[in-house]
């Protein structure tokens, strides 16, 4: 009976160790996986693009305000692929008040900002080619704009989004000349009316712009983006 027991015993610990060797083999095949595939995750993978930045600076007309003043301004800008964001803003109508006490102050007689989702097809390589450098592009923005009609009159403002488009026209290097058109719309709802004078109408830019970044080599082949817009 004492051997049939140690038989037993033995048998037992036979089947444990064949137990923990199977799960350490599991565990170590589980780990060797997982190492694989972050490995594989890991692995370097060519970029389709780069980050690329344009700074502007424009003059512009905005007939969507009262007595379509002149702006002047400045945009930053920044791509990845044919996309990207663009923050910008534009001053107006300065002018140098007195003050019945005889302090004088500049005075801001018309504003504009905004932020724009772009698209940019000629930031491929292919389109830009074919059109022979001319970038042309699309957006769609939100912003704000605003005017003072009077001097030391009150400040009128109120947001509105905007859709337009624009070419962009290579000059020198990473010099670019800019021309865009916007079209501006007053967000109204019950809450937020515009002032009178504040209607839906185009604004007109001219400007230029320095462009940077987006160079990049894959397969051999130099891709100098050339970050429109």
């Amino acid at each position: 009976m004492t051997r049939c027991m140690q038989r037993r015993t033995r048998a037992a610990r036979a089947d444990r160790l064949e137990i923990t060797r199977w799960l350490s083999d599991g565990v170590a095949r589980g780990a060797l996986l997982a190492a694989c595939l972050a490995a594989a995750g890991a692995r370097p993978v060519p970029l389709a693009a780069q980050t690329q930045v344009a700074i502007s600076g424009h003059a512009a007309r905005n007939f969507g305000l009262p007595d379509a003043p002149y702006l002047y301004g400045a945009s930053l800008a920044t791509y990845t692929g044919i996309v990207g964001l663009r923050l910008g803003g534009a001053l107006g109508e300065l002018r140098d008040v007195e003050r019945a006490d005889g302090d004088t102050h500049l005075e801001l007689g018309a504003w504009a900002a905004d932020i724009d989702f772009v698209f940019a097809p000629a930031q491929s390589r292919a389109v830009r080619a074919a059109l022979g450098g001319l970038g042309p592009y699309a957006f769609v923005g939100i912003g704000t704009q605003g005017v003072r009609r009077e001097v030391l009159g009150a400040r009128e403002s109120g947001p509105v989004w905007s859709l337009g488009a624009g070419l962009t026209q290579p000059l020198l290097g990473a010099l670019y000349l800019d021309a865009e058109g916007r079209y501006r719309v007053p967000i109204v709802n019950d809450s937020v009316q515009p002032s009178a004078g504040f209607t839906r109408a185009w604004e007109y830019r001219l400007g230029l712009s320095l462009r940077f970044g987006g160079r990049r080599r894959t397969h051999g082949d130099d891709w100098d983006h050339a970050g429109e817009p």
